[in-house]
């Protein structure tokens, strides 16, 4: 029988909430600040999305902020040690962020998840 890991993505990958870090490292702060203040977080992240993508900004741009991330002390070893020991790995919370923002810019999803993993990989990091 497979086994799976499956981790949360803010605060359990990343030392941080990737939501507000890419919003600061983008510079989106204030309108991200201004929409949460007034509506629900995914309706807010949805439409600061959609702010970055009119403004030219890539999923590249997004994978580069959010590779300066701070990661969580020794999750890198972790999720080392268990696909070492035979688990696959996955972060449903980076994977739906890269799917949402895959269907805005007209990509296919499976283009960007590839990229994710690509990303995950530089790092040696096994996330599926």
């Amino acid at each position: 029988m497979a086994v799976m890991i499956v981790f949360d993505f803010d605060k359990t990958i990343l030392d941080c909430d990737s939501d507000n870090w890419v919003a600061d490292g983008l510079g989106f702060t204030k309108s991200f600040e201004e929409l949460t203040s007034t509506m629900p977080w995914n309706l807010a992240m949805d439409i600061v999305l959609g702010k970055m993508h009119s403004q030219g900004i890539t999923i590249e741009d997004i994978a580069d902020c959010l590779r300066k991330a701070p990661l969580i002390p020794h999750i890198a070893s972790t999720i080392k040690t268990a696909h070492s020991l035979g688990y696959t790995i996955h972060s449903l919370r980076a994977l739906f962020d890269w799917i949402n923002f895959a269907n805005r810019d007209q990509r296919s999803s499976s283009t960007n998840i590839e990229h994710h993993r690509q990303s995950r990989a530089a790092q040696n990091l096994p996330l599926s």
